[in-house]
């Protein structure tokens, strides 16, 4: 009987092991696959090929939801590669590079703003509300967008950034992605 649960325990870790080193392999696999274009995206931006680099990483931020792709996006925000500098568009690509692309960033920040408003301490809201917006909260930045709302609510926001969140357009965060499309439409 021993001998029998000995066996059952090493075949159970040999299939353990199997499984686990076929997705090392397989994870390395998409790694590597991702490696070169992310290569080619430097390439390209050095080369001053920003639509074409941005082209490359595309796929990666929309479809496969790439944390790694997505700071590249931070990088090229905080660096102007061939995008104007913006630190909030940089600070947006690295929260989501951090949750994931679909996932709501600045929750956390929009929760404490609402519990502030709710409880009418109408500063630290304007604060909270204004953290959350710059980890890319869409509720905060339509919220930002709302002068009707912000006065009605006693919330205040830092006339350097009124002009700021006014324009923020949150749909077109990614770089030339109009353009992009418009190419692939072809």
């Amino acid at each position: 009987m021993k001998k029998i649960k000995l066996k059952l325990i090493a075949l159970f870790l040999l299939v353990i092991s199997l499984m686990l080193l076929i997705f090392i392999l397989t994870s390395n696999e998409d790694k590597t696959k991702n490696e070169k274009l992310y290569h080619d995206f430097i390439a390209k931006i050095k080369s001053n090929e920003y639509v074409e680099g941005f082209q490359l990483l595309y796929p990666l931020v929309k479809a496969e939801h790439d944390p790694i792709a997505m700071q590249w996006i931070s990088r090229a925000y905080l660096g102007s590669y061939g995008i104007d500098m913006d630190m909030i568009k940089a600070n947006i690509w690295a929260e989501r590079s951090k949750v994931c692309y679909h996932c709501e960033t600045g929750t956390t920040e929009y929760n404490q703003y609402e519990q502030f408003l709710k409880n009418k301490e109408y500063g630290m809201a304007s604060v909270f509300l204004q953290k959350s917006a710059e980890k890319g909260n869409k509720h905060a930045i339509d919220t930002l967008q709302n002068k009707e709302f912000l006065i009605k609510n006693k919330l205040t926001i830092d006339e350097n950034w009124v002009t700021y969140w006014d324009n923020f357009d949150y749909d077109n965060l990614y770089p030339f992605e109009k353009e992009i499309r418009k190419r692939s439409l072809k």
